[in-house]
């Protein structure tokens, strides 16, 4: 490319009426701190706008050490969040 090119980091998701809200990660660093951040806001607005609960829902994400932490896995438990584990499968 002429000019160079760059890139972006984004987090959305997709929900069973359809896709959710995305996010510009900054700075193209994601923690554990950072994505359930983006777990907090993003993505239970994403789930407001469908009129869809998270104990409605089946929360998937890969085998990522941020996704697999325990401070996520502290997190998304003490939400109420039911996360689809071993996925994918291995």
């Amino acid at each position: 490319m002429k000019h160079g090119g760059g890139s972006i980091m984004l987090w959305g998701c997709i929900t069973s009426r359809g896709p959710g809200y995305a996010c510009r990660v900054y700075d193209g660093a994601m923690d554990s701190q950072v994505y359930t951040h983006i777990l907090s806001t993003t993505y239970r607005e994403s789930l407001a706008y469908y009129g869809l609960q998270h104990r409605d829902v089946l929360f998937q994400h890969d085998n990522d050490p941020k996704h697999k932490s325990r401070h996520t896995t502290k997190w998304t438990s003490d939400n109420g969040i039911s996360v689809l584990k071993d996925w994918p499968p291995g």
